[in-house]
Formats: structure tokens, sequence, C-alpha cells
């Protein structure tokens, strides 16, 4: 089912997505794999859809992690403008998050509506590897991709709120099935080690039958 998608490169848009990240949801190309290889498997746990044998339950979060949308409340309590900001720019944007030429406006759907939450229109994302003109420069797709994982310079976060605040929604998030929520706090640096009531998060996740979030 997730090549029945046809989803493009989530870092590229180049059309053939046959890799994924497991730790980060997304589908890439393989000239994006190789930078997210590069990073290490700390940062980016590589397998391809092809070649490699991954556990259906794997699959199955992968695959709801491509089709969920981030609601309008899930701004990580930011509100306001940068909400609406948010939801302007969900037309048409799916995994790729608007994933041709400058940044453009926020995804909303898939991966990207965690990973270019805040990708601002001055940032030129790497050309697609499988355009007419050529995969481009690798030293801008490396960097391009090192600022949206390794630093997470697009992720949305609130200076405000702290890693067990952010770390008790994580947990109710785990129990209420929507994994891309769960990324979302996670990207934005929530304590995956919050306990509440004698549970972690996974714990949490196991008791409440959400085995996508476990």
């Amino acid at each position: 089912r997730l090549q029945q998608l046809c989803a493009p490169c989530a870092d590229c848009g180049a059309a053939q997505a046959e890799w994924f990240s497991a730790n980060l949801g997304v589908l890439v190309c393989l000239e994006c794999a190789g930078c997210h290889r590069a990073m290490g498997t700390h940062l980016s746990k590589m397998r391809s859809l092809m070649l490699d044998a991954s556990e259906p339950t794997l699959l199955a979060l992968l695959l709801s992690l491509q089709t969920e949308e981030l609601r309008g409340g899930d701004g990580l309590g930011l509100g306001g403008a940068a909400d609406a900001a948010g939801a302007a720019g969900a037309a048409g944007a799916g995994n790729a998050g608007n994933a041709g030429g400058g940044g453009g406006g926020a995804a909303r759907l898939g991966p990207n509506a965690v990973w270019e939450a805040r990708l601002p229109p001055s940032v030129r994302r790497p050309s697609a590897s499988d355009s007419a003109e050529g995969a481009g420069p690798r030293e801008h797709r490396e960097v391009f991709i090192r600022l949206k994982y390794e630093i997470r310079e697009f992720v949305h976060r609130d200076a405000t709120r702290g890693a067990d605040e952010l770390g008790r929604e994580l947990w109710e998030a785990c129990a209420d099935a929507t994994p891309l929520r769960a990324l979302q706090l996670v990207a934005a640096g929530a304590n995956v080690n919050f306990v509440q009531n004698g549970e972690s998060c996974m714990q949490h996740a196991i008791s409440s039958g959400n085995t996508l979030c476990a």
C-alpha cells in the first residue's frame, strides 16, 4: 500500500520514493537516502521499501504517517497567526510539503507537517533527483537535509514549554492513536521517557491498545 501511494520524496520531491527513515517517518529517493545515511543511524535509520524486510507494524505506522493530517489545535500551543499560516499552506501539500523549488507554505499532511512546519520561502530545497536538469550539487542536498533533521531548523518549537510538559502531551498522544502528533512532540523536544501513573509513553500506548505509537 505504501508503493500505491506514489508518494514523492519528502526532501526533494522526486517521483520515486523507495526508501524510508524508520525513526523520522519520511519516504525519500535514493539520492536523499544517501544523505540520510551520511548523517548516521543515530539520526536516521534508513531502509528500502523494495529490498528490506520490515515489520508489518512499522510499515503500518509509516502508512499512517503519510496520510495523517495535523489538526488545527496541534500547533504546540502556539495558535493564532502561526496556526493560520500553517493551514494556509495545506492546500495541495502532501508528503513532499510543496517539494518543488523554494520553501513555500508549511505542509499540514504527512511527516513534513512536522519537519517543515516553519520552512521559510527563502530556503531552496534540493533539485528533484529525477529532474531533467539532474540532481544538482550533493552539498546542497546534504546541507538541506542536515538542517531539516539534525538541527531541526524548520520544526515548530515553543521555548516556553519544557521537555516534561511536552512529554506529558506525548504520553496522551500515545493513547489517542495520533502518531503524527506524537512525531511532532518528539521532534519539538518532548521527554520520550516521561512517566505518568506508573507508565512510560510506550507502556501507555501498549496498555491503550495503540500499537502504532508503541
